[in-house]
Formats: C-alpha cells, structure tokens, sequence
C-alpha cells in the first residue's frame, strides 16, 4: 500500500470513529433530555453491568473482634480510645486461654464437653476458651444448623461493600480526607460518586440493622457472653479451691464494656464523618443555587427575575434525604444483647426462644422505631411549611425551593449533628502506637528499580514517600505517632535480587534477619520500574483524559504476601489468578494496608488484590462504588475502540505492503 492509502486509512478510521462517538453521544444526549423532560433532572445512573460480583458476607462479627477484644482487655483501651476503669486482665493469664478446661479448671469445669452441634457437643472434652469463643464468633454453629435447614443461607454482598463493612465495623474512616480531596469529591461534577460512597456507608449500618443479620450479631454476643461468663467463674474456683480470694478482673464486664464502647465508636466515627461531608456537599450546593436565583435580570428598582436551577434544587433535595437517612439508620441497634443487668425489650426477653421468632421480635421493635421517626419528622416538616405559608406565602414556582428549606431547617432544629457533626475519635490502629512500650511500626519497602540513576532516584523516593505521607492528612492524632513511623529500605542490588522479581524479594525477606524489631512480617511493599513510570506518567489516550481522575490514577507501589507460596501459583487454564502481590496507590499504604491488614487482619491481601483488579491499571483503591465502575467502563470502553482502530489499520497496512 502507498503511502497516500495508509493515509487515506488512518483519516477513514478516525472519521468513523468520530462520527461513532458524536451518533453515540449525541442520542445518549437527546435520551437524557426526554427523560429530564418527562421526569425532572435526574444523576446519570448505573447499569447492571456496573455491579460488582459478589461474595459470601461472612459472619456478622468481622473475625478479628476476638483478638481486638483481648488486646483491650489487656491493655485498658477501648475501640474509642478510651481507658476504662475496670481492672485489667493479666498477661500472665493468657495462657489458660489456649490449654483445655480439663489441664487447669477445677470440677464440674474440667468436665464441660465440647461446643453444642446439631446433634449434640461436637466431642466429649471442651476444647480451650479460646477456640470455644472462635466457634461461636466464626458462625460455626450458625453454619452446622444451617446446613440441616434451620437457618437462612448466607448472605452475598459485593466486594466493596464487604470491604466498606470492615472498615465501618474497625472503626476506620470510610474514605480518609486524603483520598476525598485527592478525588476531589467536593467538586460538583463527581456529587453522583460523593453521595454513592456516603449512600454505601448508611447501607452498611442498614445491613446490619436488618433481622435476619442483628440477630446473628445477638445471637453471637449473647452465646459469647455466657462462654466468657464461664471463663470467668472457672478461673473464681480455681483460687477458691485453693482458699484465695477471687481475682479483682472480671472479663464478664470487661466484654460488656468493650462490646458497649466498639458500638459507641463504630456509630460515632461514621456519624461524624457522614454529616461532616454531607453539611460540606450541602452548602456547596445552596451557595451554588442562591448565585443561579440571584442571577435574574433587573427590571426595576423593585422588581428582577429569578433563574431556579432545577438540577441544583434535585441535588440539594438528595443530600437532605441522604442526611435524613443516616440520622435514622447509622446507629447501632443491640436490642436483646445479653447484658449482666439482663434489662431489654419484652418482645426480645425469652433469650433462649429460637433466633427466627427473636429476629420477628427486633423487626417488630425496628418497624415501629422507624416508623416512628419518620412520623415525628414528618409531622415537624408540615406543620413549619403550614406556618410559612399563612406569614409568607410564596408564588407557586417558588413552592418546590420552599419546601427544601422548610425540610432542611427542621431537620436542623430536631438534630444539632446536622450542623455541628460530633468529633472524629482517634483510630484504634493510631491509638495503640501511641503506646510507650512501642518504639516504631511501619514495613519494609525493597529497591526493585536500577534503571534510574541516583539523582533520578532519590528524587523518586522523595515523590514516592510525600505521596504516603499525603495520606495522613486529616487523621485525628497521627501526629503524635508520625515520629514512630518507619519505612525501612532494602537495595534489591545489595542482596543481589533482579530488577522487578517480587518472588525473589520475598525469599529475601523471610530468611534475613537485619529486619529492625515492631516492622511487619506478614507484608512487604517494592518499587519496581512500573512504580516509578507510575509517579511520572500520565494516561495518554484522550478518551481517558476526559474520564479520568487523579485521585484514582496516582503513584503506586507493589505490596507483597510474604506468606505466598509461589508453588501454588493460581493461573488455571491461562487465566491470571493471584500470585501473592497486588499494586496499592501511594496514600492507602498506612491508613488501608497498615490499619486494616497489618494491625487487625481484617481483610487478606488476596481480598485486596480482587478489588485491585476492577481497576483500569489493576491498582488497589479502596472500595469502590458502581459510580466509580461505571466511570472506568466507559474510560475502558472509549480506549478499546482507539486500540481496536490502530489495529485494523495497522493490520491493513501491513497486508497490503
């Protein structure tokens, strides 16, 4: 082919696909101003292909509970952050947690069989307090019943919301200030994705609140109450069959203090967090929508036009309900949890009733709660828009405007959180650093780069770090530990590792033994050359230009499992499964990877690595919404058909040289 034709092809190709992308937007466009026409104006929406798959919910108290429980009961520090008053439980009697009843318990204790199954104990001798409370806090009972019927099945949730859930229940910031302002979702063009994220942080607490779910979380906690109450008399009669006095810790109360304080917490964190973001979206909005109203021309000195903004007033309209909502749902609901007192709802008192009519008992309680609240604030709206209207009644064009205000002021009259947001708590991962007993935490990051040389590459790792540490901003008490924080750099060229080779830094660092103590051993992090094209580069194609955000496209660093087994590699029948690594944007390193793997292993790093997957380039994000899925769709999407032209012509241009 000459060169006028291969000319002549690439102009066809970009033609088309022009003109493909103008038909396409352009009905895309009238689409949505029928729909507007017919309903009012409307955020875009998502497409069931914008879902992301699901997964088993798992059980109701996320797994790491236990332990966060023990290292309270411990130490003195509750989930929010504050010392209780109780008595400690000693180090030292720790280890009676792991022996069975019969090596240390006194009778009838030495004699407890194992956990009740469906058809009697699972075996004749109790196992340790330890697994007996796992049983109980992993399901295993629940799944035992379940498999002969008497329960429901479990839960599907997609993976996001699953990772949202650990978060809420960790007491994490659903989305820390770093990442907001990185996304830039106060900007008024990403409102649809700002209030998908706050929308997913209430569907978290309706979840849990649901009856099927808050009575597995009742369920769970009173069966762990009665097995911790049994703990707590064992260890009385092994000191008064010896005629000492019985110890001044009860870990009885020390549960209901710490289940008291997580619940507080968990509803505090994400009530503070909510109303903060949604009090900011709203005046955005209202200043926004005052300027449009005010932006009339002026006929006279007496008399202007207006301009109402309807899209303006439907978004404002969305940020009320949405705060309304998280008043009513973002609380914590442990109606019938088992309590020393043994004070609760009538309809939830026959502790030992079957789950199925306890659960009928709380969404009876839940129904009228709800109901009431909605009545209450419904009642507040009508009787203020009634008054507003006999002192200062309004033209009928200004009604819908009117009664915005008239929901929004009532709603700020019955709750001052609207408002004046309660204060964010210190995170427990932040807390338990500020310890004097810990010197440093933070992880191991290994030099698997050689390209660069070192001007090139220490101006590299100072880009590379000030984006870490970026993502600190806004964490309540971080300062106080910042001085603690450690990456600790290994020279993959000094161990004689290969540019890029993540198995081999892994080998690495599990045999060497200059690892400085309080750093992570079950994680790692690596700059590889992808990494540092990663802190340079931008997206090059235009389609993604238009689509992109930077708070999703910024430098990323590899995070490795040190616990992999490469001989277990995933990849089945050519289709890439885990391989022990993922990429991790820069700002989620400490607030994500530290809090929520290194400190609780709340989530596995193959969890973390599905997630990353959803990405355009395959780096972990954080949770994401179908907001945000649809974005990537269409930047995917735009870029497949650039890729697919260049490859016809290309493919053209070669056939006919």
């Amino acid at each position: 082919m000459s060169m006028f034709g291969i000319l002549w092809t690439c102009l066809y190709w970009v033609l088309a696909v022009a003109v493909g992308l103008f038909s396409f937007f352009f009905v895309a466009g009238m689409a949505l101003q029928w729909k507007e026409w017919r309903t009012g104006p409307q955020l875009r929406g998502t497409e069931a292909q914008d879902a992301e798959e699901t997964i088993p919910a798992g059980p109701a108290y996320e797994i790491p509970t236990l332990n966060i429980f023990l290292a309270a009961a411990t130490s003195g520090i509750m989930p929010d952050g504050n010392k209780t008053d109780l008595p400690l439980f000693p180090m030292e009697e720790m280890v009676i947690l792991s022996k069975k009843y019969e090596d240390w318990a006194p009778d009838p204790f030495n004699k407890l069989p194992g956990p009740p199954g469906i058809l009697g104990p699972s075996s004749p001798v109790s196992p340790a307090p330890l697994i007996r409370w796992m049983h109980i806090l992993g399901g295993l009972d629940d799944i035992l019943a379940m498999g002969f019927g008497s329960r429901t099945p479990p839960l599907s949730v997609e993976r996001s919301f699953k990772a949202m859930k650990t978060r809420v229940w960790l007491g994490l910031v659903p989305i820390t200030d770093a990442r907001w302002k990185a996304k830039d979702l106060d900007a008024t063009e990403n409102i649809e994705e700002a209030l998908a994220i706050i929308q997913q942080v209430v569907d978290v607490f309706k979840h849990l609140a649901k009856p099927a779910i808050q009575g597995d979380l009742r369920n769970i906690n009173n069966k762990l109450w009665a097995e911790i109450d049994v703990f707590q008399d064992a260890c009385n009669a092994v000191r008064t069959t010896k005629g000492e006095p019985i110890p001044d810790w009860n870990l009885t109360k020390m549960w209901e203090a710490f289940h008291k304080h997580h619940y507080n917490s968990i509803e505090q964190q994400a009530r503070s967090w909510t109303f903060t973001h949604l009090k900011t979206l709203h005046n955005i909005w209202k200043h926004k929508f005052i300027a449009t109203f005010q932006s009339g021309r002026e006929l006279n000195d007496k008399q202007a036009t207006v301009k109402i903004d309807y899209f303006d007033m439907m978004i404002m309209r969305k940020i009320q309900d949405l705060q309304f909502e998280a008043d009513l749902c973002v609380r914590s609901r442990t109606d019938g949890f088992l309590t020393a007192s043994r004070e609760m709802h009538p309809l939830l008192g026959k502790i030992n009733a079957p789950k199925e009519e306890l659960d009928r008992g709380y969404e009876s309680i839940e129904g009228s709660r709800m109901k009431a609240m909605r009545g209450a604030f419904e009642k507040k709206v009508q009787e203020r828009t009634k008054h507003r209207r006999s002192v200062a009644p309004v033209p009928a064009f200004l009604e819908a405007p009117s009664v915005n205000t008239d929901r929004e002021f009532t709603h700020k009259e019955i709750q001052s959180e609207i408002e004046t947001p309660l204060a964010m708590q210190v995170e427990r991962w932040v807390a338990m650093q500020m310890a004097e007993n810990v010197d440093r935490f933070g992880l191991v990051i290994y030099r698997l780069a050689y390209g660069p040389n070192e001007e090139e590459w220490k101006y590299s790792v100072r880009k590379l770090e000030a984006g870490i540490e970026t993502g600190l901003e806004g964490l309540v008490g971080i300062e106080d530990v910042k001085l603690k924080m450690t990456l600790h750099w290994i020279d993959g060229r000094d161990e004689n590792i290969p540019e890029g080779d993540i198995d081999a830094a892994r080998s690495h660092f599990k045999s060497t033994s200059t690892i400085p103590s309080g750093l992570a051993t079950t994680a790692l992090l690596a700059i590889t050359p992808d990494t540092l094209k990663s802190l340079f580069s931008k997206v090059s194609s235009e389609s993604l230009q238009d689509h992109k955000n930077e708070g999703d496209f910024r430098g990323f660093l590899y995070v490795i499992d040190a616990d992999f087994d490469p001989s277990k590699d995933e990849d089945v029948n050519g289709k890439n499964g885990y391989k022990g690594s993922f990429k991790i944007i820069d700002q989620l390193v400490w607030t994500d990877l530290f809090a929520n793997f290194v400190t609780s292993h709340a989530q596995n790093l193959k969890e973390y690595w599905a997630l990353a997957m959803g990405h355009p380039w395959g780096v972990y994000v954080g949770p994401t919404t179908a907001v945000r899925r649809r974005l990537w769709r269409e930047m995917n999407g735009g870029l497949g058909m650039l890729l697919e032209a260049s490859k016809n012509v290309s493919n053209e241009g070669s056939g006919g040289s």
